[in-house]
């Protein structure tokens, strides 16, 4: 169970030579129950020149205790994959000091959410579960009893959890003295585990890459879309957002939010901070469409890169947005019958009835619904109004006392592609 010269005492040995040509060199501690001795003998003679017999005195001092322990990491950092279990770490626990000892250890995990331990072992031994158990085996079957300059090597075994990429935790292991409670010792190993990266940015719920919509020009009503972003690495990571549009003749965006969002400098851009993996965000894009015509198309492009993998992780999505305006027609025929079949063709004749019939039409291509149409109607002094009539469309039709008479009628809303109509019936005077 002989061990190497420790770190300390290494220390020691490269201080010692780096004393450019001292004359000796460090020197180990003395071993503890050493006794030294120190004898002073004097000689002496009198005024006659008579010789005496030598005199003498020795006097002896035992030297103590002086604990002294070593903790030295097998490998500063270690980066296991993740969701990999029985992976190690090794720790060498000598004793520094001048006589023997034992030694009781702790453990410290300063970010337990990314290892679990599982096990530990002494050099060779088998695998105990607890820490307790450990501490049983140092100092009941592996004690730092065999002397100064002796130690042994404790491995730690542990599994790492799942979505933990990238992120870091430090396993420390202190040893401490049982013969002299002040003096201890402590190092660490950095873990870890390796990261992937990956992400995925769609429609939200999804899955689609592409969205479309019509809508009119805002004036001052703006619109949203949501995108998801799903963080497909085995890691917590941020991601970098940035919106253009293409030509960019109708699409302004407004701002970008959602859960961890950070607004960039100007509305176009935005941070995503710590999407866990597999997790994903959705992202509310409000943007706004400008005075431009009907049919007028434009692309909103969303893009998005892992910040620390940029650029070779990145996904875009896209909305696909159609500028639609209604588009109102109107047209005023007379008939000469009430069955609106038969138009008036040559003259008309005093007392003839008439009909007018008044159509509105909103046009199908690239258009929307007409609201609050309302549409005024002055009859002419050469005529008498008699009734009126509608198609059921849902007008509201009322006439007013001239002069002129006047016809006012409205109707709520036009979908695209429709027509309504409404009628007056007069005599010509």
């Amino acid at each position: 169970m002989s061990r190497k010269v420790s770190h300390r005492a290494r220390t020691l040995i490269l201080a010692g030579l780096a004393a450019v040509f001292a004359v000796s060199t460090a020197q180990a501690q003395t071993p503890e129950g050493t006794e030294i001795w120190n004898k002073a003998t004097a000689t002496y003679t009198d005024a006659n020149s008579n010789s005496y017999a030598a005199i003498a005195d020795s006097v002896m001092i035992t030297v103590g205790f002086q604990a002294g322990i070593d903790v030295i990491a097998g490998a500063a950092t270690a980066t296991p994959a993740v969701s990999s279990t029985d992976n190690t770490i090794t720790f060498d626990v000598d004793n520094i000091g001048n006589g023997t000892d034992s030694v009781n250890v702790a453990e410290n995990i300063s970010v337990g959410s990314i290892i679990t331990v599982t096990g530990y072992q002494v050099e060779a031994g088998g695998w105990l579960t607890t820490l307790a158990e450990l501490n049983d085996s140092l100092s009941d079957i592996w004690p730092l009893a065999t002397g100064a300059g002796n130690g042994i090597t404790v491995t730690v075994r542990y599994d790492v959890l799942a979505g933990t990429g990238g992120q870091t935790t430090y396993y420390r292991l202190t040893g401490t003295s049982l013969r002299d409670g002040g003096e201890s010792d402590v190092d660490s190993t950095a873990i870890t585990p390796g990261q992937t990266f990956g992400v995925t940015l769609t429609s939200s719920p999804g899955p689609a890459d592409t969205v479309t919509a019509s809508e009119l020009p805002s004036n001052g009503t703006n619109y949203t879309v949501i995108f998801r972003i799903t963080n497909n690495g085995n890691g917590p990571e941020d991601f970098d957002l940035l919106t253009t549009q293409i030509p960019g003749s109708a699409i302004t965006v407004v701002s970008i939010a959602g859960t961890g969002v950070t607004q960039g400098g100007d509305p176009d851009s935005a941070l995503v901070s710590a999407v866990g993996a597999g997790a994903f965000v959705d992202l509310t894009v409000t943007y706004s469409v400008g005075q431009v015509a009907a049919g007028t198309a434009d692309t909103l492009v969303m893009t998005t890169y892992a910040r620390n993998d940029k650029p070779t992780t990145t996904d875009d999505t896209r909305l696909e947005l159609t500028v639609i305006r209604p588009d109102m027609s109107i047209t005023k025929l007379a008939y000469t019958d009430a069955g609106r079949t038969t138009p008036v063709a040559g003259n008309v004749l005093p007392g003839q009835s008439i009909w007018y019939e008044i159509t509105v039409t909103n046009g199908a291509s690239n258009s929307d619904d007409a609201t609050s149409i309302d549409i005024n109607d002055d009859l002419p002094t050469e005529v008498t109004y008699v009734t009126h009539g509608d198609d059921g469309s849902g007008w509201t039709i009322s006439k007013l006392d001239g002069p002129p008479e006047h016809m006012d009628a409205t109707l709520a809303s036009l979908a695209p592609g429709a027509s309504a109509s409404f009628w007056v019936q007069v005599t010509i005077d």
